[in-house]
């Protein structure tokens, strides 16, 4: 409905345009004027066109993020955060391919990596904003085999073991691209691990690292993203 009462609003402008200037005396400076009169209203069109339809990313194919603040901000653990997107496969949405990395100072605490692959649609009128998403993650963890009692001989922490594990979830969040290229956003998922083992491995206290609440070692998936900052190419 706006892209069509714009372009009435437009076709009215131009056909008094030109009546203004039919009546005018002179034809050869009229005709001029019209042409700078038409021109200015294509401008005009497009830029409303641009309010009703905002392209932040118009021009850009893909963007690399991460986040600069983990290792500063949990320095027990070695980590790594980031991700990469594609903005041009479609224009409604975002294909977008995540990492996750930490392993704790601590030989006997549990490592972690994990693979997400994330499509996201926006809701809005824009290809930013608040979106839905599904995704899939690829996760690999390493540890100490838990145990059935709370104390743990030296032989029992270098009983290690792996476990790789497959899952799928929902999720939604909100991103926001600004037409320099940078962007940021934050976002919440929620799933469970169809294939591996869960709740196999030791662990350390659960106030060293937020990455203990939210934990790949449960069946069940739950995935936070914060402090992510991003530049589209």
């Amino acid at each position: 409905m706006d892209k069509i009462f714009l372009k009435l609003v437009s076709t009215a402008l131009f056909i008094l345009l030109i009546f203004a200037d039919a009546v005018s005396q002179d034809t050869d400076f009229d005709s001029l004027a019209t042409d700078m009169k038409i021109d200015l209203i294509n401008n005009l069109q497009k830029k409303a066109f641009m309010v009703l339809r905002n392209e932040p990313l118009r021009g850009k194919s893909f963007g690399i993020e991460i986040n600069p603040f983990r290792p500063l901000i949990w320095n027990k653990r070695k980590s790594f955060s980031g991700g990469f997107s594609l903005f041009d496969v479609d224009r409604n949405g975002e294909f977008i391919f995540s990492l996750f990395y930490s392993k704790p100072q601590r030989e006997y605490s549990m490592s972690t990596f994990t693979f997400d692959f994330h499509y996201r649609r926006f809701i809005g009128n824009s290809q930013d904003g608040t979106y839905l998403s599904l995704f899939v993650r690829y996760a690999y963890l390493e540890g100490v085999r838990v145990k059935p009692y709370s104390y743990y001989t030296e032989s029992d922490l270098n009983d290690r073991t792996h476990a790789n594990k497959l899952g799928i979830g929902i999720g939604f969040g909100y991103r926001k691209f600004s037409h320099v290229g940078i962007y940021w956003g934050v976002g919440f998922c929620l799933g469970w691990y169809v294939f591996g083992k869960s709740d196999i491995f030791r662990h350390e206290g659960i106030f060293d690292d937020p990455s203990d609440f939210i934990d790949n070692d449960m069946s069940l998936i739950i995935g936070l993203e914060l402090l992510k900052i991003g530049w589209a190419f």
